[in-house]
């Protein structure tokens, strides 16, 4: 697993607080007045600086988090180590305070080559610092398979976590390629590819 690194704050995200318009807009659809992302870390075997971003949109609703380089790979001459990749990324939120927030939906797209014998899993985990409870979900795809997939995980009901009450919470976003190969023989690859659109939903506490 590479090293923790910190990221600077964006320029955009750094900003003061929202204009007028985007508060009034916030305060309709019942969030809050300010959110941004102040800092974002990220260990695991497939992430780096340049597929990290946290910008969120003008409502406060919506975040882009791209895990570009997630690629897991199986077959002759390669390493079992390969067989799963992840990107644990934590991101510190603050906001205007008297208000919690809970992931909703992410959306990964990817491809995958699989043989007969192999399976390809996304997982996602969402969970928050300092609390137990974690959203999980899991997209499987068995072999033989050659093409896209679209995991579209919901963490909602029974499967929805909150951040405490506060101003500030740290968002915990693990995402997960992995490759169950019974196959060895055939190569075999599973990818994560294409930055997941994270929504988040919010209520006052």
């Amino acid at each position: 697993m590479s090293p923790v690194t910190i990221l600077p704050i964006f320029a955009g995200l750094a900003a003061g607080l929202p204009t007028e318009v985007d508060a009034n807009r916030r305060a309709a659809s019942s969030s809050p007045d300010e959110v941004r992302v102040a800092s974002i870390a990220y260990a695991g075997s497939g992430c780096s600086a340049s597929t990290i971003t946290g910008p969120f949109s003008s409502d406060g609703k919506t975040f882009g988090l791209p895990h570009g380089s997630l690629v897991a790979q199986s077959g002759p001459g390669t390493s079992p180590a390969y067989n799963r990749r992840n990107c644990q990324i934590a991101l510190k939120i603050r906001y205007s305070s008297g208000w919690q927030f809970s992931v909703t939906e992410a959306e990964y797209t990817g491809s995958a080559q699989l043989p007969g014998g192999v399976s390809g899993s996304s997982n996602a985990i969402i969970y928050f610092g300092g609390e137990t409870n974690q959203a999980t979900s899991t997209k499987t795809i068995g072999g033989p398979f050659d093409g896209k997939y679209v995991h579209v995980a919901k963490f909602v009901g029974a499967n929805a976590v909150w951040s405490p009450c506060g101003s500030e919470s740290i968002l915990n976003i693990n995402a997960d390629a992995h490759l169950d190969p019974d196959n060895v023989r055939d190569t075999a690859r599973f990818t994560v590819d294409t930055p997941p659109v994270v929504d988040v939903q919010w209520r006052r506490c």
